[in-house]
């Protein structure tokens, strides 16, 4: 189900990405504050399901913006984190090649503790062996601490109904979505992916969600999805799902009526 083309193409990837890395940063250390107290401290599980080819060339010329195979790496290592699994997920054989080289040039060290994996797959196949990847890295589904992550072109590269069944089995997964707010207003009324934002939380089985300030293109909006509670991250554009904000959020980024400029957002450096 994984759509075809370049990832995340346009004006706002930077942003994007920023906002993605701040997510993973602030989830690994939540991960590595729990598995500190524990004895037997298992691995962070990482999926992410549109990878593409790890670089955006396309942006930001000549240096490119990293995408976020990579963003996810240098979060690991920003927070010393290194006990980690991740799976990088496209069909595309040509990006999951390159993805490979780019890999490599930040996981020289070595490290025996964390393992990566890059896959060529239709990520709604895939998604259907992730409890079984989370059994062989040594922690039980319903355990699992990590993330799934979701950056598709559009809405056509969500296999709704297979992260359906990861999350009932993996309910301490966390969810990290860049939902396409035009592209979904865009389908036709009952196409099998057309879901409104509001119905995300009760799909992917997660009480607690955080939304960002959409991105002036497309509409895409970062969500975060988890079943523990956690504060806002306000100066970032990330309000609570139910907050005054998050309410406002919602409803510009669901009405077909209405065309959204966002307001100047907090900004960090990584």
């Amino acid at each position: 189900m994984t759509a075809r083309g370049g990832q995340g193409q346009g004006a706002s990837t930077e942003e994007k990405i920023r906002g993605i890395y701040g997510l993973l940063k602030m989830n690994i250390d939540m991960v590595r504050g729990i598995r500190s107290r524990k004895t037997s401290a298992a691995a962070y599980f990482h999926f992410d399901l549109n990878c593409g080819c790890g670089w955006n060339h396309r942006v930001n010329p000549p240096h490119g913006v990293m995408g976020s195979p990579l963003v996810f790496l240098q979060a690991a290592v920003d927070t010393g984190f290194d006990n980690y699994r991740a799976w990088f997920v496209d069909e595309n054989p040509q990006a999951t090649d390159e993805l490979i080289r780019q890999a490599e040039l930040m996981t020289t060290d070595g490290s025996i503790e964390s393992e990566l994996s890059v896959v060529t797959s239709d990520n709604g196949d895939f998604c259907e062996s992730i409890p079984d990847f989370i059994k062989q890295g040594g922690d039980r589904p319903e355990f699992a601490l990590g993330t799934i992550l979701l950056d598709p072109n559009g809405p056509n590269g969500v296999p709704w109904a297979q992260l359906q069944a990861v999350f009932a089995q993996c309910e301490r997964l966390d969810c990290i979505f860049n939902f396409p707010g035009t592209g979904m207003k865009r389908l036709p009324e009952g196409h099998i992916n057309r879901v409104q934002l509001k119905d995300v939380p009760e799909l992917f089985r997660k009480s607690h969600w955080l939304v960002r300030e959409p991105m002036p293109s497309q509409q895409f909006t970062l969500l975060m999805g988890r079943n523990t509670e956690s504060g806002d991250w306000s100066k970032a554009g990330f309000h609570h799902w139910d907050s005054r904000r998050g309410r406002e959020i919602r409803e510009e980024v669901s009405s077909p009526a209405r065309s959204y400029v966002h307001p100047d957002q907090g900004t960090f450096d990584f």
